[in-house]
């Protein structure tokens, strides 16, 4: 019977053990995963939290426009917001992979111009819905210069002074 005993004891320790492990692996595993996004994937995470900040508001702005034209849908909404965040995930980690490649151990000074151009250009064009938006909820509340700014923009593809004439 102690013999039994003993082995019941040297299997849970046995377990215990095991299950400790396997922790450990995970663990190892996925700090393995984190360091390797980190480092070639995408790291900057202020620029994030903003990004989806101001998703939100576009899709906050969105909804209140939809309920006020009455045609707000959940699963619309749900679809559309699948489909944004995951093209722009896979937009922002492609060219953060871009930028993150080294050449001769070195990055250009071109890439880093289109990192800042590329990430800024994403939250411009949420800024652009935001705006569209607001103009659609409470016509001629925004200055019609902020308006024609980025309406510009988004013609042109780049930023011209506005002209702020009352």
């Amino acid at each position: 019977m102690t013999y039994l005993l003993t082995i019941k004891n040297y299997m849970g320790k046995f377990l215990a053990f095991v299950t400790q492990l396997e922790m450990v692996a995970v663990l190892s595993v996925w700090s393995a995963a984190y360091q390797f996004v980190l480092q070639y994937v995408f790291s900057d995470f202020s620029y994030l939290k903003g990004i989806i900040a101001i998703m939100v508001f576009d899709a906050f702005s969105g909804v209140v426009l939809a309920i006020k034209e009455q045609r707000f849908d959940m699963v619309v909404l749900f679809k559309n917001s699948l489909l944004k965040v995951t093209a722009y995930a896979i937009f922002i980690a492609s060219v953060s992979v871009v930028i993150k490649l080294n050449i001769d151990g070195k990055t250009t000074d071109f890439v880093q111009f289109l990192d800042d151009y590329l990430y800024m250009g994403i939250a411009l064009v949420e800024l652009w819905s935001i705006i569209q938006n607001i103009n659609r909820i409470l016509p001629r509340r925004l200055p019609i210069w902020i308006t024609s700014l980025f309406q510009n923009a988004a013609e042109t593809g780049r930023f011209n002074q506005p002209d702020k004439q009352p």
